[in-house]
Formats: C-alpha cells, structure tokens, sequence
C-alpha cells in the first residue's frame, strides 16, 4: 500500500506556492499519495473539514516551515493556525506515531522558522535547491520507511579465555570475537561454498544495476550501491520477466491520451521511467495487460461517463484504481448519472451544473465503495426522509414541472 501525506504550508508568494505544487508532484510520481488544497479545493469546499480530515487520515504530515509559516503557526492565524491545533492535538494526545509530522525547512533558520511545538524535532533542510536531490532522498526514504543504514544483526556471544588467581599472568585474555565467530561459523555450517550460486547471483546484480540505472537515471556508482542494497527483494523474481513489464509500464506512461487508439499517461520520458519502475517495485508480481485494462476501463469512465477532461480522468483513475479493483463500474457509472440528474434538477437539489457533477462523482464513488453517503443537515439516522435513498425515491415519484 503505499505511502499517504498531507502537505501543510503558509500561502506566502506564488514563487512558493509553485516550489510546493513542485515538491508534491515529484513525491506523487515516487510512490506518495499526496494531498495538496492546490489540487484538492475547489470553490465551495469546506476547507476546515478537508484540513481535518487530512490530518486525521494521511500516514504523514509534511510541515513546510517558513518565518511567516511559524508566526501564523504560533498566533494560531487562518489555515496554518487552524492546522497547528489539530496537529498539536495528536501530538499531545499521543494518538499519532512519533514518524508522521514532518518538518521541512524552506526558509530561515530553525529558531525563526520553526514553529513552537516543532522545535525540538528533527528536520530536513531543502533551503537550498541546489541540494534538492539529497534531501528529497532521505524525505522520500523515511515515507517508504526504508533508511538508508540499517542496524546490523546482533551477533553471538564471544568467547573469553580467563586466567586464574595465582598463575603468572593474572590478566584476563580476550580472544578476538571476529575469529571467534568465524570459527563458530565454519563449526556450524558444513556446506561448501556454492561458487555456481554466487555467480548467479553476481550477474543477477549487474542486470538489476544496468535496468534501475536506466529507469531512474542514476550514475554507474549509485546504480551499482541500489542494486547491491535490494538485491534481497529480487531474490525469487526473474529479471526478464521484471524487465519485460517495465517496458511495457514505460511505454504506457510515456503514451500521450488518446495514442494509437490506445490510452497513456502522456509523461516525459523521466518521469515515465520513475513511475513504471515504482509501479513494479510496490507490486513486482503485477501483470501490465491486467494494469492496463483496469486503468482503461476507469479511465473511459471517469471521461465520458463522469464528465472530466483527460488529464483529470488520467489522474482520478490512477487515484482510485486500487479502491475500485473488483467493482461493478458500469453500475457506478449508471448511478453517477442518476445523482447528477437529481443534484441539477428543480425537483432534487437544484444545483448549477459543475456543482451537480462533483456531488454526483463524490456520493457515486462513496456509494460504491459502501462509506456514508449525503445526508440532510440534522439527520443522522439513515431511515430519516433526508437520505439520499429516501431523497431519490420522493424525487422518482415526483411529477417533474413542465418546461
């Protein structure tokens, strides 16, 4: 499953507004399900909802810190205030891991930057764009919980040579634990070594090196120290295999929408060789052909059924394919325009146009994946008339007005 956060900022200029639409979609295309209000509100929203509930349900808060995100922070002003006490309230009722709030310096120094309740947590430093990469390495790193070090196994016991009381030599003779645990080693194991299997092993390094410095653009060195260190998760897969689906991954995601009667992602050629190469690391055992199919059928959906232009489908479909896998999509579809009729017209909820189709896509998709769906302000119990069941039915046996 992967990785969930929120990104919480100051609305300062639009030089960094941009720089944090930036940050989001790069952690987006490196397996991190981001929520950013840049992409998320939309006119009419309930932006203290979204707040909570992004906080409340994302893995990972990432705090953008700046002088004016701190002094908002700590005067507890608009949107960065209202953040600060919902961030501070699972902080200080230990609800949240000790891993999920996230400072990330972008301006200033700690003591201006840093707001009161962050001031004693560990920070990464992206002040300076020109070390983007490292830092956005060990932010990417601690969001796939995978450090860079890792404690090593605790090894056995050493043995000690004593000399007693009385005896010439009256210290104590510490044999070196290396060559005892080697001896201890070689007791335990009887096995020659397999030099057929380290061979196979070797050049199984060398082809994962020569593909993940291919599909993430790496140097020679930094290719050959990530193959060495996940070698261990690619012990029982076939690297022709893996590579063959990367491939056909790339292809797709480097596709522009429509492409040869086909659908794609329309990426640059870069971030379709991230994204295919992420796509296969979260789930190696996942087949293209079944990716594709399920993808395409969202993808029409969410375009022609649910009225949202390509890049939106693309996107929407990527988000949900997971929550969706399995589901009756021409029934969702069905039901999505039966709600929109009813939010449009006089009869139901008589919104404008744009306001009908996102209630529908948002109570349609809820419906589907069985959450709670619009109720009327006041009614709790879903047998109450203000129901969306019990709304629809009035609204089927209503007689319409005439136009």
């Amino acid at each position: 499953m992967a990785p969930t956060c929120f990104i919480s900022y100051s609305w300062e200029t639009q030089e960094h507004k941009d720089w944090v639409r930036i940050l989001a979609e790069t952690l987006q295309m490196n397996g991190v399900v981001v929520h950013l209000d840049q992409w998320d509100i939309y006119p009419g929203a309930d932006l203290t909802q979204y707040m909570e509930t992004c906080i409340k349900d994302s893995e990972y808060i990432l705090l953008v810190c700046s002088p004016s995100f701190a002094q908002k922070a700590n005067a507890r002003k608009g949107g960065v205030g209202y953040e600060q006490a919902v961030v501070t309230g699972e902080i200080f009722e230990g609800v949240a891991s000790p891993r999920k709030f996230v400072p990330i310096l972008r301006k200033g120094n700690q003591e201006q930057s840093l707001p009161s309740y962050l001031k004693s947590r560990v920070y990464i430093d992206f002040r300076n764009d020109d070390d983007f990469d490292p830092s956005f390495e060990s932010l990417l790193r601690h969001l796939h919980t995978s450090p860079k070090y890792l404690r090593p196994p605790l090894g056995p016991e050493p043995v000690f040579r004593t000399t007693y009381s009385g005896a010439s030599d009256r210290t104590a003779d510490l044999i070196d634990p290396r060559s005892t645990n080697q001896q201890r080693l070689n007791q335990e194991s009887n096995t020659p070594l397999d030099l057929e299997k380290l061979k196979l092993r070797i050049q199984k390094v060398k082809l994962l090196k020569d593909l993940v410095q291919d599909a993430l653009d790496l140097t020679d060195d930094q290719a050959k120290k990530w193959a060495d260190t996940h070698m261990d998760q690619f012990e029982n897969i076939d690297l022709d295999i893996f590579e063959n689906e990367y491939r056909k991954f790339y292809e797709f995601g480097y596709w522009s929408t429509p492409s040869y009667g086909r659908v794609g992602l329309g990426m640059s050629s870069d971030k379709a060789s991230a994204w295919a190469f992420n796509q296969l690391m979260q789930s190696p055992s996942i087949n293209f052909e079944s990716f594709e199919g399920q993808f395409t059928n969202i993808y029409l959906i969410a375009h022609y059924d649910l009225k949202m232009n390509e890049d939106e489908a693309i996107q929407w479909s990527l988000d949900h394919m997971k929550e969706l896998a399995g589901k009756d999509l021409p029934a969702f579809a069905a039901r999505f325009t039966e709600l929109c009729e009813f939010a449009e017209s006089y009869e139901g909820l008589n919104m404008d146009y744009y306001e009908a189709i996102d209630w529908a896509r948002e109570n349609a998709l809820k419906e589907c994946l069985s959450l709670p769906c619009y109720q009327l302000k006041g009614s709790d119990d879903p047998n109450t008339p203000g129901t969306l069941k019990n709304l629809l039915n009035r609204f089927r046996t209503k007689p319409r007005a005439k136009s």
